[in-house]
């Protein structure tokens, strides 16, 4: 009885709202399927001040950031990377907010299976957010159906490049082919874009710079706030 109240009154204030705003057109699809409602889509941004390519010395591992839960894909990215030939294969650091000790365990034992080294991080601030980003090589992402995905602009604007499944919100933020990659939930094809970039070190930092005037130009904070105010004054004119 609970549950099917809380949904009557979350369709209720739905339909009751001038203006429904999402962060993504994936969002907004969604919204669309759930209410009916056509809601209008105001992106997220990074502040370019905070996240920017640190002049640290970088090494060789791959780098994922976000909580340690299911949805987060960490699992396909330690299967993708077993892909990679071990003589060449990178570490996996994953830099978690919020962790779950029984899905680190399950992700502890198909590593030792798959042969893949990774660590997990508990990371609370942006500077040290920052150190992470500018350490590694590539950023990868596996998350599934993302309603948006900032980590991943949070990367670009510190100057690295992306792998990402192309599934959610992140279709809307990576440029293919030149802030990065975008494949489907395939371990072998995304092994193959994470090695491509891992071993062209010129690609890799061609990607790096135009990750970082893209997150310039298209997905700062002042951008968002515009397309904020303009979206409140279709309600309040």
């Amino acid at each position: 009885a609970y549950q099917q109240r809380v949904f009557r009154d979350d369709r209720k204030n739905a339909q009751a709202a001038t203006l429904m705003l999402a962060n993504s057109y994936f969002i907004r699809e969604a919204i669309y399927r759930a209410y009916q409602r056509d809601a209008r889509v105001n992106y997220l941004g990074v502040d370019t001040q905070k996240f920017f390519p640190a002049p640290i010395a970088k090494e060789p591992i791959v780098l994922a950031v976000g909580r340690t839960y299911p949805e987060k894909g960490y699992d396909f990215l330690i299967r993708a990377l077993a892909y990679i030939p071990a003589t060449r294969r990178p570490r996996l650091v994953i830099l978690a907010d919020m962790r779950d000790p029984r899905e680190e365990q399950y992700f502890a034992r198909l590593a030792q299976e798959k042969q893949v080294e990774f660590t997990i991080q508990s990371v609370f601030s942006d500077p040290e957010l920052v150190r992470w980003y500018c350490q590694a090589q590539l950023f990868v992402y596996g998350a599934r159906m993302e309603p948006f995905g900032l980590a991943p602009l949070e990367a670009m604007a510190c100057g690295l490049p992306v792998v990402a499944v192309k599934e959610g919100g992140v279709r809307e933020t990576i440029l293919d082919g030149q802030t990065g990659f975008l494949t489907q939930r395939d371990p072998q094809e995304f092994a193959e874009k994470v090695r491509l970039l891992l071993e062209n070190s010129a690609l890799r930092r061609q990607y790096g710079e135009q990750a970082r005037r893209y997150v310039e130009t298209s997905w700062t904070w002042e951008r968002s706030g515009q397309e904020l105010l303009e979206n409140f004054r279709r309600v309040c004119p």
